[in-house]
């Protein structure tokens, strides 16, 4: 992955002094650093929680999105250098897929829906095997997410996962809080989720 991304960037940085348009190029320039930013975070932890790799797909897809609307709006002229840097693009990400793939793979076999307690659940322990449950994609990224940063509202939850409509989104917690893996707490008109 790290050849492949020293290549993206190179093209990406390589293609920005072809944007014709000084607010694009700047918000390019933005988004090509979150990016790059992102990629370094995971290049240097290889033990990463796959909710990254989610992350930096949604990063490459808005940098790809950016360079062709860059072209429709006649920003950019279509170039070898311009397509050389779409093509690394989409090569990155196909690695980055494959490796969202393998690490899906590697979870436990889940079954369906049906919770069962452990010890520790018997204790009152916040933890909750999820072990027997089945979860779609987008419900354990979410999940994973909330472990991380407890307390989010809807909209940073809904801002984070933009890959997602905001439908799937809001239905994915309903049933995380049905299943008992979320908690839910309502202020001030704005709902937290833990």
């Amino acid at each position: 992955m790290k050849q492949n991304f020293i290549r993206t960037l190179t093209a990406l940085i390589k293609i920005q002094n072809d944007i014709m348009d000084r607010f694009f190029l700047d918000k390019f320039k933005e988004r090509v650093n979150n990016f790059s930013e992102d990629v370094i975070a995971v290049l240097g932890d290889k033990n990463i929680a796959q909710y990254y790799y989610w992350k930096i797909k949604s990063d490459i897809d808005n940098v790809f999105r950016d360079l062709e609307m860059f072209q429709y709006l006649k920003f950019l002229k279509k170039s070898p250098l311009l397509l050389q840097a779409m093509k690394e693009l989409l090569q990155l990400k196909l690695e980055v897929v494959k490796i969202i793939i393998s690490k899906s793979k590697l979870n436990i076999p889940i079954k369906k829906f049906g919770l069962q307690k452990t010890e520790a659940a018997n204790r009152k322990s916040t933890k909750i095997d999820i072990s027997n449950m089945e979860l779609n994609d987008s419900k354990k990224k979410i999940l994973e997410f909330i472990k991380i940063y407890p307390n989010k509202r809807t909209k940073d939850i809904i801002d984070e996962f933009s890959v997602l409509s905001i439908r799937t989104v809001k239905r994915n917690l309903t049933e995380l809080l049905q299943a008992g893996l979320v908690k839910k707490r309502t202020d001030s008109k704005a709902s937290y989720y833990s």
